[in-house]
């Protein structure tokens, strides 16, 4: 609670919030075939989009379902300021480069989505969260996308949950 407390005192304005396009870790950039996600989909594997209050991309989408497939142009649609891809947390820089960012710039289309011309295609986390692991993945959601108001800051004191974990507490 504390975490979330602190994280959304210093979120900015509701207004001043970008859009995120949630892709799954699951798509082919390099085939055009884009699974957007909804960040605000109930349970624990989307939950930090959800503390952090991201307007999600997917509120444009005239669908029911929790997840949508797209292509270049129908991204570029809907045209999110941030794009994440969940499930990538464990890719190598240039591995997530190879395989998410750099077939976007190379597509005709691709590259003219917002967030590729901004540099903010970033690595999501896991689905498969409990608390602990939330706590990591909200703060480099946090440092992702409100780079301006977190930058590399941490959010939680980690001797705390490390003394938790241990019952030094």
């Amino acid at each position: 609670d504390d975490v979330i407390d602190t994280v959304s005192s210093n979120l900015p304005p509701e207004e001043d919030r970008p859009t995120v396009g949630l892709l799954s870790g699951g798509s082919n950039v390099s085939n055009g075939k884009l699974y957007l996600m909804e960040t605000t989909a109930p349970g624990y594997g989307r939950k930090q989009y959800r503390d952090l209050g991201v307007h999600d991309v997917m509120d444009e989408v005239d669908t029911n379902a929790q997840f949508y497939q797209t292509d270049f142009e129908g991204l570029v649609d809907l045209d999110p300021d941030t794009i994440v891809v969940h499930w990538t947390v464990q890719l190598s820089d240039k591995e997530f480069a190879a395989e998410f960012v750099e077939p976007f710039e190379d597509s005709s289309v691709g590259k003219e989505l917002t967030a590729v011309q901004n540099d903010r295609v970033f690595r999501g986390g896991t689905a498969e969260q409990g608390p602990i692991i939330n706590l990591f993945q909200t703060e480099a959601a946090a440092q992702r996308i409100y780079s301006d108001e977190f930058s590399e800051e941490t959010v939680f004191d980690r001797q705390r949950v490390a003394d938790i974990i241990t019952g030094s507490t």
